[in-house]
């Protein structure tokens, strides 16, 4: 087993090597993550908000109504 435990080392060494990190992220960094997560989710609700019928139905038991012109 140790043989095998130094082999996946020696291999993940190999192909993801260390090197020493020179990066500088300054305060607009943290920012803009925000920003794109805030983003993220406002357009998951709204995908969802437009999808909702579907989303719905696609859980529930009973078959689609026709009636409500949403049939594809």
């Amino acid at each position: 087993m140790p043989i095998r435990l130094a082999l996946v080392l020696g291999l993940v060494w190999a192909v993801f090597p260390v090197f020493p990190g020179h990066a500088y992220l300054d305060p607009g960094t943290g920012s803009m993550i925000i920003q794109i997560l805030l983003g993220g989710i406002a357009g998951a609700a709204v995908v969802l908000k437009l999808y909702w019928h579907k989303f719905k139905m696609m859980f529930s038991r009973q078959k689609p109504d026709i009636t409500d012109g949403d049939a594809n």
